[in-house]
């Protein structure tokens, strides 16, 4: 499909704004607030970082009424796709799950499903760019599945025992899965996700939401 080469016709994928990765601050405002919430957690000042909560709070707000209108919240289970790095990393970044906290209902059941086994650096921040395959190959259940696989968590200790999703909502995996990203470029981190999920929760229906999609030249 273009730009998003991994995606198929038949994937089910929204976004909400367009994403210009080349263009500096000031082309556009909705491009300068998809800059501002990627900015390094490791190479910001505090002003920077204030910019960065900002644009967390403004796109929660966008995508509040655009989730309740697409979504039935209490048949809907929402994971974001995991960060590269380690919660014990000084390099973490969870912008992902914050927003999604911010933009869902206090009861929406969010759970943090899909962990790394081991970091890696960021994809916008390097020239090579995994295939679905790498990446799937990174991924294991985090401790938000306890409730859903009976207690078999293949990512614990794989992620290195950390509590993941320790806040989410109990009970079994709701039969639509919302893969929520920040932006979407080829679409490998979505495709390995879905595969990932659909491989430890068959059966359900899982569909892609992005702040942003990447746009070239």
């Amino acid at each position: 499909m273009g730009e998003h080469a991994a995606l198929r016709w038949k994937d089910e994928c929204y976004y909400l704004l367009e994403f210009y990765p080349g263009k500096r601050y000031g082309f556009d405002p909705d491009n300068d607030l998809v800059k501002n919430l990627k900015r390094r957690v490791d190479r910001s000042g505090m002003i920077a970082l204030k910019r960065k909560e900002w644009a967390i709070r403004d796109i929660a707000a966008f995508l509040r009424p655009a989730l309740a209108v697409l979504f039935d919240f209490a048949a809907t289970t929402f994971v974001p796709v995991p960060p590269s790095r380690m919660r014990s990393s000084p390099h973490y970044d969870d912008r992902v799950a914050q927003l999604l906290r911010l933009a869902c209902p206090l009861d929406a059941d969010i759970r943090e499903l899909v962990v790394c086994r081991e970091e890696r650096e960021p994809v916008h921040f390097s020239e090579a760019r995994p295939s679905a395959e790498m990446l799937l190959e990174n991924y294991a259940l985090g401790e938000a599945a306890a409730d859903a696989v009976g207690g078999d968590l293949v990512g614990a200790g794989a992620a290195g025992g950390e509590m993941v999703g320790a806040d989410a909502a109990a009970g079994p995996v709701k039969e639509r899965i919302v893969v929520f990203d920040d932006v979407i470029t080829g679409g490998n981190h979505f495709v390995a996700c879905r595969q990932f999920l659909l491989t430890h929760f068959p059966g359900r229906e899982v569909v892609g939401v992005f702040v942003a999609r990447r746009v070239l030249g």
